[in-house]
């Protein structure tokens, strides 16, 4: 008898067990995978995490402050893209799994020798730093472990460390990492630092009110808020962490509850990048541009079409409708399960104040049309769906102009995001216009911070037209100074030894870089440019020659000033 019992529990654990093992193999392909790198996977930025004007597409892995930890596949498959920028990813390499996955290692100080010259050869080809590769598929197999490459600080970076992903292959869509077994040390609850209830008369929102700081009553330890509007939302802000680890890092789940009934959830488990630039309806964009504070809202704007979002019912808002206490929730969970929760009532004021706001000027434009506005001076033409909400449009001349080039003008609110980008046209002055610098006048946007910023632009014959995706105060001003452009590492009493860069300074005052070139003799030579330093490099490859040369150096900015320096040197 107990045989019998011991064999039906043997079958019954071998049976459970069995499919443990098939659930886990389903729920997390991570049994193929392994680590990018081989120290251990400490995060200085989360997937899905608030950036500016997206959402973070990976995860950012630390490297212990310093370029150069080998970077490893993490499964076998075949290189798919590789792409080489002063922006964005720097140098970056695609890898494509026979899972249907795509795994992605981006500002990589370098490729492995096998990938590094066949981006070399094409670089020299193309006469080009700025590459893009897309090997015939199956061409340059990798395995699983194999070198790839070692971290770097390339493109927009801010320090050195690994950007990882991996993205659904078919859709491009990326994919939180950590949901295919990667393990980071974190028992640290996140942190809910803001909490704010935003009133609503129909479509408007009125000024936020602090929970934190608003005028309370008590009733144990839940603050009690009495509003004076029927209609709110809630704007939530705050940050991981994780184990040993100072980085402010993003919540993995953000959950909104009235009376335990759940009215919206933010889940960082995968991002579309046509949905990207969601993230400024998606945060109280205002408060960024102000105070840099990014308040995750619950409030789902009509032109909002962000996937990592659920607003439930009444696209995130809340409507009381009676006088009784009501208790709103906010729960913050990382990964790994920590949570931090925060509890508040609150209750309509007897009499509300549900009433519009006073009349505001401007044009009513709505967000799904095209909207114009045109004057003798300016025309200013929106494109339907670039608002993400109804909104009220201005355009107002400044009393005195910031250029001789032509009348200076605010266009709308920099605190209102864009989705898409705007035409602008605006009439020139040509009284004060020297003829030959015609080509030189371009849009310039004082932003929110009171930057000066280069828009570009295109001349006709009484205007200049150009595409903006933000607003501000925009006028006509001119680009006539050329480059800057000094060798910092080498001077003409030192010998230059190939196994070092030659590091250029490079610089511009207005419009930016556009074009760079080096040559020594007939020989055109890469160079290398970081925008985030503004230094153009050359890195020894073999096509230096030895002795006495003369390197001549080109250097033009967006609107054609141009620099051309030469400089001796002597290689050995």
């Amino acid at each position: 008898m107990n045989k019998y019992y011991i064999y039906i529990y043997l079958s019954l654990f071998t049976l459970f067990m069995h499919t443990q093992l098939l659930y886990s193999q389903s729920k997390d392909s991570n049994l193929q995978y392994c680590q990018p790198m081989k120290i251990p996977m400490v995060l200085s930025g989360s997937f899905a995490e608030l950036r500016s004007n997206h959402f973070h597409s990976g995860l950012d892995l630390k490297t212990n402050g310093r370029e150069g930890e080998v970077v490893y596949c993490i499964s076998e498959g075949y290189v798919s893209r590789i792409k080489v920028s002063a922006w964005g990813y720097g140098r970056a390499l695609y890898i494509t799994h026979a899972d249907g996955h795509t795994s992605v290692y981006a500002h990589l100080q370098r490729f492995s020798d096998s990938i590094q010259k066949m981006v070399l050869a094409r670089q020299y080809k193309n006469r080009d730093f700025e590459t893009e590769i897309y090997p015939e598929k199956g061409k340059y197999k990798v395995k699983r472990g194999e070198l790839i490459g070692w971290s770097g600080n390339s493109g927009s970076s801010g320090g050195p460390h690994l950007h990882f992903e991996i993205r659904n292959t078919a859709t491009e869509e990326p994919i939180n990492p950590l949901n295919f077994g990667f393990k980071v040390a974190d028992q640290v609850q996140p942190i809910i630092q803001k909490i704010r209830i935003y009133p609503m008369i129909e479509d408007q929102t009125l000024e936020p009110i602090e929970v934190s700081s608003f005028e309370r009553e008590s009733k144990g330890s839940e603050p009690l808020y009495t509003l004076q509007q029927s209609k709110f939302f809630i704007g939530v802000s705050g940050v991981d962490y994780a184990d040993e680890n100072a980085s402010n890092l993003g919540y993995y789940q953000l959950k909104l509850f009235l009376d335990n009934k759940i009215f919206f959830e933010f889940t960082a488990d995968k991002i579309n990048f046509s949905n990207q630039r969601y993230i400024n309806s998606y945060i109280d964009y205002r408060s960024y541009i102000e105070t840099g504070i990014r308040y995750q809202r619950s409030y789902k704007e009509s032109n909002n079409n962000a996937k990592n979002l659920n607003y439930f019912a009444n696209d995130g808002t809340i409507v009381l409708k009676d006088t009784l206490e009501h208790q709103i929730k906010v729960i913050a969970t990382d990964f790994n399960g920590n949570q931090r929760e925060q509890l508040f009532r609150v209750r309509k004021a007897p009499k509300t104040m549900d009433f519009l706001p006073p009349f505001q000027s401007g044009n009513r434009y709505l967000w799904n049309h095209e909207n114009k506005y045109k004057t003798s001076d300016i025309e200013v033409v929106i494109p339907s769906k670039s608002f993400y909400s109804n909104q009220y449009f201005y355009v107002n001349k400044r009393a005195k102009s910031l250029s001789a080039y032509s009348n200076s003008f605010e266009i709308y609110d920099a605190r209102v995001p864009l989705h898409k980008s705007f035409d602008v046209k605006i009439r020139r002055n040509s009284d004060r216009l020297n003829p030959n610098h015609l080509s030189k006048l371009c849009i310039l946007r004082i932003d929110s911070e009171g930057e000066v910023v280069y828009v570009g632009g295109k001349i006709s014959e009484e205007f200049i037209s150009a595409k903006s995706r933000d607003f501000g105060i925009f006028y006509i001003g001119i680009d006539t100074l050329a480059p800057t452009l000094q060798l910092l590492n080498y001077q003409s009493s030192q010998v230059y030894r190939l196994a070092h860069p030659l590091v250029f300074k490079v610089s511009d005052n207005l419009s930016g870089i556009e074009y760079f070139e080096v040559y020594s003799g007939d020989q055109w030579l890469l160079l290398e440019y970081d925008a985030e330093t503004s230094t153009l490099q050359y890195l020894p490859d073999g096509r230096l020659a030895k002795g006495e040369q003369t390197l001549k150096v080109k250097v033009r900015d967006q609107r054609g000033n141009q620099i051309e320096k030469e400089f001796q040197i002597r290689v050995e």
